[in-house]
């Protein structure tokens, strides 16, 4: 029998959980109508909910398969929500594991939200185009939205747009074209935050359009490998502790179909540069660093997979590439979102995603060999102390 202090440390996850689900069926069905419930939107009803609940794995971290049992014993051990599960609004409900009837089992939003704390989720170039509708998204969906972006003017609109929604978020500006900057970022976030639940890596510039010219960061690296592929690499290599501390948590990056061969003996393109085959390549990198991290990294804890969104949304990236949109953002966003936060990718690690089915990326993403090269070479570039190259 797990002790009583190991019930309160779980106990925020599953009544978070709880609230959260309710809270996102009433926003789905708000003509539904709750049993016992005064206001709509002012109490979040549970136990209808249970059955749901038993199928989501990650809001009890593993006790899913004993969620009445989990329950009852943290009423019992927890003097906080033995006050607030109340029958009547007199008496502790709970005398043992039994769920109780939906109409007897109220907790107060007001509570919910000082006791516990909203998923916090990092959505890199989220300022504008499909990171924008995915901030905005995970924001109305309950969780506490990291902003990034360059332009201060987009952030700090966005920054107001959700939060005249009721949603929560910050702002953090910073050019990852500069890997000083992506270290600063790294550092506020840590150092604001105690926990972080999602890390999207979406910021990216595209192929530059036709007669492009070959452009180079702060650092000196190929712009686009730089930004699209090196920062983010680095960005997450930063806050893996913190992810890992939050698990269960998960690392999604922004890829694409369009993928071209890491040639090492010309990684900065020096030579035969082209706009679509920088881009390509960095986009490549990203999913081999997502096939090592996932290889690495326990999967209860922390889940990496990458996904091509949509086919040429309709993004300011692929209007400046001189490419007629073919899909919407919106189409684009259902993909990361499943990805981010789907029940059919808890647990799930490694894959890489064509919108929402499972697709094979360039055959060099499985080539360990290549893998293990662009690890050494990325650490090197980012200062980083990584594995020896055998």
């Amino acid at each position: 029998m797990a002790a009583a202090a190991e019930w309160d440390a779980a106990l925020p996850g599953v009544m978070g959980a709880v609230y959260d689900l309710a809270a996102r069926v009433l926003k789905t069905l708000p003509e539904m109508v709750l049993p016992d419930v005064p206001r709509m939107g002012d109490y979040a009803w549970v136990g209808e909910t249970i059955a749901a609940l038993l199928g989501w794995p990650s809001f009890i971290k593993g006790y899913e398969a004993h969620f009445a049992e989990l329950l009852g014993r943290a009423v019992e051990a927890s003097p906080v929500v033995k006050a607030l599960v109340v029958s009547g609004g007199e008496k502790p409900l709970y005398s043992g594991g039994t769920v109780p009837p939906v109409s007897y089992l109220r907790c107060s939003q007001e509570v919910f939200a000082a006791m516990t704390p909203c998923p916090i989720v990092l959505v890199t170039g989220s300022t504008d185009g499909l990171g924008r509708l995915l901030a905005r998204e995970l924001a109305a969906g309950g969780m506490h939205v990291l902003i990034h972006g360059r332009n201060r003017e987009r952030g700090e609109q966005l920054l107001e747009e959700i939060r005249s929604a009721g949603g929560q978020a910050q702002f953090y500006p910073a050019d990852l074209a500069s890997l000083a900057a992506t270290r600063q970022l790294a550092d506020t976030v840590l150092r604001e935050h105690e926990r972080l639940d999602l890390l999207i890596n979406n910021a990216g510039i595209g192929t530059g359009g036709r007669g492009g010219t070959r452009e180079t960061s702060s650092d000196g690296h190929e712009l686009r490998f730089a930004v699209n592929y090196l920062a983010g690499f680095l960005l997450t290599r930063l806050l893996l502790p913190r992810l890992m501390a939050s698990a269960p948590a998960r690392i999604v990056n922004v890829a694409s179909a369009g993928q071209y061969p890491l040639d090492f003996d010309n990684l900065m393109l020096t030579r035969a540069y082209s706009g679509m085959r920088a881009y390509a390549q960095s986009k490549l990198a990203q999913v081999m660093c997502t096939f090592d991290l996932a290889s690495e990294l326990p999967c209860e804890q922390v889940s990496a997979s990458c996904l091509h969104p949509a086919t040429y949304m309709d993004t300011t990236m692929v209007r400046l590439a001189g490419v007629t949109p073919a899909s919407t953002v919106a189409v684009g966003a259902e993909a990361v979102l499943a990805l981010a936060r789907g029940l059919e990718f808890q647990g799930v690690s490694g894959v890489y995603l064509d919108g929402r089915q499972t697709a094979r990326a360039h055959a060099q993403a499985y080539d360990r060999s290549a893998r293990a090269r662009l690890a050494h070479l990325s650490y090197q570039l980012c200062g980083l102390s990584g594995p020896a190259l055998l």
